[in-house]
C-alpha cells in the first residue's frame, strides 16, 4: 500500500473444508514508519476575481480531486480563504462527493499533474458536509495538520477519486468568493 487513504483489503481462505467452522476477521491496521512530512508548498484554486458572482443559494467556488490514475497520491486540504463584500455574512461549507452540475475539471496550474480543479458549478444534492462556518469579512482559515489528514482525499469504491468542494451561500445575494488550498504528498 502506498498511501493510508486508500482502502485496506485482504482475503481469508480456508485451506481445507472444516465442518461447522467460522472464520472471522477482527481488525486491520495501517502503520507508517515515518509518517508524512506535512511541509511544502500550498497549491490553490480560486475563481477569477475579475467577476465575483453574487451568491444566491449555495454556489461552488473551488473544487479538487486526484487525477484518474494518480489516486495513490496524498492530497490534503491545507487552507481556506473567504471574502464577502460589505461585511455580509456568508455560510461556507466543505462538501465531500456531492452531486454537482455545470462544471468541468481541469488540470491544476502547479504543473505536477496530480490534481484536477474546478471553480464553477452548482450543488445538486447529496455528499457529506465535513466542515462549515460563518464568515462576514475577509480572511484566511488555516487547516491544522490533524484536521487536514482527516480530510485527505481518498478513493471511492468504484476506484475514482473523492471530490472536495468549497461552497458559499448568503441570505442577501451578496458577492462572495473563496480559495481552497492543498498540499500534495507522496
Amino acid at each position: 500500500m502506498t498511501t493510508a487513504t486508500l482502502p485496506l483489503s485482504y482475503r481469508m481462505e480456508a485451506e481445507a473444508t472444516v465442518s461447522g467452522a467460522t472464520m472471522k476477521q477482527v481488525c486491520s491496521s495501517v502503520m507508517s514508519e515515518a509518517g508524512y512530512d506535512l511541509s511544502g508548498p500550498i497549491y490553490s484554486i480560486t475563481p477569477s476575481i475579475d467577476a465575483i458572482a453574487n451568491t444566491s443559494g449555495e454556489r461552488i467556488v473551488a473544487g479538487i480531486r486526484m487525477v484518474s490514475g494518480r489516486t495513490d497520491n496524498i492530497v490534503i486540504p491545507a487552507k481556506l480563504d473567504l471574502v464577502t463584500e460589505s461585511s455580509t455574512t456568508i455560510e461556507w461549507k466543505l462538501r465531500r462527493n456531492p452531486t454537482v452540475s455545470g462544471f468541468a475539471w481541469a488540470a491544476s496550474s502547479n504543473g505536477r499533474g496530480n490534481v484536477e480543479v474546478t471553480s464553477s458549478g452548482s450543488i445538486i444534492s447529496g455528499g457529506t458536509v465535513i466542515d462549515s462556518g460563518l464568515f462576514s469579512s475577509a480572511g484566511s482559515l488555516e487547516v491544522n495538520t490533524p484536521t487536514g489528514l482527516s480530510l485527505s482525499l481518498g478513493v471511492k469504491p468504484d476506484g475514482s477519486s473523492e471530490e472536495l468542494f468549497l461552497t458559499v451561500a448568503s441570505s442577501g445575494n451578496a458577492k462572495a468568493t473563496g480559495m481552497l488550498g492543498w498540499r500534495e504528498l507522496y
